[in-house]
């Protein structure tokens, strides 16, 4: 299970998810719907460390956290890892072999 307590996230003093508590059941899969700009793809980031927020967030039974996008702009020219780390904003990195 995923616990949100108190989450919120400020843009430039702007609320988009303001102060908000709920739970995420465990092995279950959970959709979120809702306008463009309401901050579903912002929520996600949060959750998954990609960007920081207020409030907490808690897993229940490890990280384990699948997202999957309804259009994800995947670049054909490079491998999946390279994509991986320019979709990541660059939170990842590539570990060398040397």
């Amino acid at each position: 299970m995923i616990s949100i307590q108190n989450f919120a996230k400020t843009y430039n003093k702007k609320h988009i998810i303001k102060h908000s508590s709920f739970k995420i059941p465990q092995n279950q899969i959970t959709f979120l719907m809702g306008e463009n700009g309401a901050g579903k793809t912002t929520f996600i980031k949060c959750v998954t460390g990609l960007e920081k927020c207020e409030g907490e967030v808690t897993f229940t039974q490890g990280k384990d956290c699948f997202v999957v996008w309804d259009d994800t702009p995947f670049y054909q020219n490079l491998s999946g890892v390279d994509n991986l780390l320019i979709l990541g904003d660059s939170k990842l990195t590539k570990k060398s072999d040397t």
